[in-house]
């Protein structure tokens, strides 16, 4: 892997992330000074999955601002999910510029990285970035938001190699050749140099049963071939109501949960210790967006165990 350093890690400052409107190139700002907020700004309300999700603040002044421009989606299906940018990512971005130390020098893959949002952040104090999805759609939207990012003239640092690729949670961690785009094959390379990483991050990948055990699975392939793996996860619980429970709950979140704690005690084979620990969200807050009780950061170390010889 190309090592890239940043002798500087301090934070960014604010992010103001401002919807222009569906499908159009969204400017986030980072800001190295104090902004000036005026009283009345404007809020702009995004309907995800039918409900009030991501409440944008949009500060009337800022001064010396750093601009990138993030293209992504304001609305999605189910089917392109991909391409919107969620509070999860939101958050794992704030914690990046919060606590760069964490991944100061490190290689870094992100799992789900939709728009790559995180994955730029991520590239401004990395050493290295895998930018990790799946679909021709999505992975050219991050390939695109990737390569503005390092055009862009007015970032405070600049990014390390940031590589573009589809990683299918239902596949084997292996080479793939699967999509249309040759660019975004997973090549033995590039196996091998996410089986060398240091720390994995992903955002709102929690929501559906089937995806949860895939990309748990994934998470356990790659901490079997990397000496000692941090993982850091960001999410929103999404709350439904239902009749058998009259009352409000997270069935996506609770299953897993579930799968997690059942890796952690054991009952699923693995060669690791593995910890969690729930870190507290009270971090500096640089994106503007309404970070709430049901937002988590989860932080899961895997620690190869040492066996005996005798």
């Amino acid at each position: 892997m190309t090592s890239h350093r940043i002798d500087d890690c301090s934070g960014v400052g604010r992010l103001i992330v401002s919807h222009e409107g569906y499908d159009q190139e969204c400017d986030i700002s980072l800001a190295s000074t104090e902004i000036e907020e005026d009283p009345e700004v404007d809020r702009l309300m995004t309907s995800q999955d039918g409900g009030k999700d991501l409440d944008v603040e949009r500060p009337v002044k800022a001064q010396e601002d750093f601009f990138i421009t993030i293209k992504h989606r304001l609305a999605t299906t189910l089917k392109n999910v991909g391409e919107q940018i969620w509070n999860g990512s939101l958050l794992l971005s704030d914690f990046l510029c919060a606590k760069s130390a964490d991944i100061c020098g490190r290689h870094v893959v992100e799992l789900g990285a939709g728009a790559g949002l995180s994955s730029i952040v991520a590239a401004m104090y990395a050493a290295s970035v895998y930018c990790t999805d799946v679909g021709d759609n999505v992975l050219q939207l991050a390939r695109e938001n990737v390569s503005s990012a390092f055009t862009c003239p007015t970032l405070p640092r600049p990014l390390c190699p940031v590589r573009v690729r589809q990683l299918d949670w239902f596949s084997d961690f292996a080479e793939s050749t699967s999509g249309n785009d040759p660019a975004f094959h997973l090549s033995e390379d590039d196996v091998t140099n996410i089986s060398n990483i240091d720390v994995l991050i992903a955002a709102d990948v929690v929501y559906d049963f089937d995806l949860t055990d895939a990309f748990l699975n994934t998470v356990l392939a790659i901490s079997e071939r990397t000496p000692n793996l941090v993982a850091y996860i960001a999410l929103e619980k999404r709350i439904v109501f239902t009749i058998s429970d009259l009352q409000e709950v997270s069935p996506a979140y609770n299953y897993f949960r579930l799968q997690l704690d059942d890796i952690i005690s054991g009952s699923r084979p693995s060669c690791c210790d593995v910890t969690l620990e729930q870190l507290p969200v009270d971090f500096p807050q640089c994106f503007l967006y309404q970070r709430t009780h049901l937002m988590e950061l989860l932080k899961i170390t895997f620690s190869r165990k040492i066996t005996d010889v005798h």
